[in-house]
């Protein structure tokens, strides 16, 4: 009994960790013609999530609850060299592409 709790655990516990993510920004921007929004990562973000396109995260500027928080967040990372946490990273796509529900910075 105890060797199946501690598998349903382990389980559980890699599926949470599989949808975080901690990068430093190489890129980030938006587009001129809508307002998608961009971060390219240092690191792959392949095999995070379901999303068909996944070089890159995107989100909306203007329709999502902190687009413009987002980007300047991202911006900051940047410019200081600090990493990005992404929570539940790839569990929601914007447009096709990766996305994520929350972030901060780490480091």
């Amino acid at each position: 009994m105890k060797l199946l709790l501690a598998l349903f655990f382990s389980l559980i516990t890699s599926q949470c960790l599989a949808t975080t993510l901690n990068a430093k920004i190489v890129q980030v921007g938006c587009h001129t013609n809508d307002d998608q929004c961009f971060a390219y990562l240092d690191k792959p973000i392949g095999g995070v999530g379901n999303c068909e396109k996944n070089k890159s995260m995107r989100w909306s500027l203007k329709n999502g609850h902190a687009g413009k928080e987002a980007y300047s967040t991202f911006l900051a990372a940047k410019i200081s060299g600090k990493r990005v946490h992404f929570g539940a990273a790839g569990d929601v796509c914007y447009k096709g592409f990766t996305s994520f529900n929350y972030f901060h910075l780490i480091d």
